[in-house]
């Protein structure tokens, strides 16, 4: 997408990537405080897209015991079928494997299929389903990939 710049997050950014994540998650958002908390703790693996200058989108992950865990992607409704999101997890997934990870895993609602079918071009694979996972006590589906395969 012309215009499309995927940079490191900044402390700045919290506010437009909190909006990001209320409008692509509504109820589901994380809240503001834990997006915070997660750029603080992970800045090396904590990405925006901007087009034109605004951010649009944001990555985030974190390494734990070896693994590249996603732990959020979200893309404003707005600017969604661009190529925003792969170019977001190219960026993380070739942070994750900097910082080590041999294995990148990942959670989707067992409904969202849409994510679930993104997720599956990119190479993920189910591997497991983790029940009452969501506060509402809606199922998780677990996908995994080896960073071996990692498009970054």
């Amino acid at each position: 997408m012309r215009g499309l710049k995927i940079r490191p997050a900044e402390l700045s950014d919290i506010d437009v990537v909190f909006s990001v994540e209320q409008a692509s998650f509504g109820k589901d958002a994380y809240p503001k405080s834990l997006l915070l908390a997660l750029l603080i703790l992970h800045p090396q693996s904590f990405f925006v897209a901007e087009v034109e200058g605004r951010v649009v989108g944001y990555a985030v992950g974190a390494l734990i015991h070896g693994k590249g865990h996603v732990m959020s992607l979200a893309v404003h409704p707005h600017y969604r079928r661009r190529g925003i999101a792969t170019a977001l997890m190219k960026a993380l997934e070739g942070a994750l494997m900097a910082e080590g990870a041999a294995e990148l895993r990942l959670e989707v609602r067992e409904d969202n299929v849409e994510a679930a079918a993104f997720y599956e071009k990119l190479g993920y694979r189910a591997i497991g389903k983790q029940s009452r996972y969501y506060s509402d006590g809606s199922s998780a589906i677990i996908y995994s990939k080896p960073a071996s395969q990692a498009q970054c």
